[in-house]
């Protein structure tokens, strides 16, 4: 399934805003991301052929909510075992420029 990418440029932050779906067919196939969690959770490495390299995540990206669920809503832990437990998701992040 080709990603699905929508753009929203936001003066205010001079960020951009992408909606990026990833899915898999296994839970056995890893969706490649390695994140930190600070205040957000933010993408330290894409594993390069992964889903997310294809997708377009890079590192940096800043993952706002995942299905829609606001990061600030839930915990570390949370976001984490969400995102492992599916075999698709809806990211959305934020990149600056």
């Amino acid at each position: 399934m080709t990603p699905i990418l929508q753009y929203s440029n936001n003066p205010l932050f001079h960020r951009y805003t992408h909606l990026i779906y990833l899915h898999r067919k296994s839970k056995k196939k890893k969706f490649g991301l390695l994140i930190d969690y600070t205040d957000n959770l933010i993408v330290e490495h894409v594993i390069p052929e992964s889903l997310s390299d294809h997708a377009g995540i890079i590192p940096h990206d800043i993952i706002i909510s995942i299905d829609k669920i606001p990061i600030h809503d839930i915990t570390k832990d949370q976001a984490i075992q969400h995102i492992q437990a599916k075999n698709h998701v809806l990211l959305t992040i934020h990149r600056y420029n």
